[in-house]
């Protein structure tokens, strides 16, 4: 649905097995917190991060809104520190735009098809139209899906009319989306 109840990152293992934040989203506690890009979580309520899966790290870091999670984050040029960031529940916003520098494009990135999807790309596309975009480099890296009428929708502002796809039951019935 576009709402989570966290502390607002995204986490990969990088190539040295650290787990490593990849995006702090706005507005959320860990930006309040002063976490950036680039910080390794080190440890989570006092017990280590190393020899474990992204999946172990991030459950230990998820919990219920209102209570606390301790990270002890490595920083380059930085001694290692410690947060506390208290959980709560956040929107993510679904879709983010910019028009590219020297140029007539438009790059609009759409982070999931969650809820609004569709409605938001609708207002993006038509700011970036008011701000004399005349192209749209359409970024869907890392979307990790979500519903397929949003996604029906959202294919549906870059196809003319007619069938954005087509699904077949066991049964060989066809269903049209349109």
């Amino acid at each position: 649905s576009g709402s989570f109840v966290g502390i607002g990152v995204q986490v990969s293992e990088d190539d040295a097995s650290k787990m490593t934040i990849g995006t702090v989203f706005s507005g959320t506690p860990a930006d309040e917190a002063g976490l950036t890009r680039g910080d390794h979580i080190k440890a989570v309520n006092g017990k280590s991060t190393a020899d474990e899966t992204v999946e172990e790290t991030v459950s230990r870091v998820r919990g219920p809104e209102g209570e606390q999670v301790v990270l002890t984050v490595g920083r380059e040029g930085v001694a290692d520190f410690d947060v506390t960031i208290t959980r709560r529940k956040f929107d993510l916003p679904l879709v983010s735009w910019a028009m590219v520098p020297g140029t007539s494009l438009a790059m609009i990135r759409l982070d999931q098809f969650a809820t609004g999807a569709t409605d938001a790309l609708e207002e993006a596309i038509g700011e970036a139209k008011e701000k004399g975009a005349t192209g749209i480099v359409f970024d869907l890296r890392s979307n990790p899906g979500g519903y397929v009428n949003e996604a029906v929708g959202v294919a549906s502002q870059f196809v003319g009319d007619g069938i954005v796809y087509q699904a077949f039951d066991r049964s060989g019935d066809r269903k049209d989306a349109k």
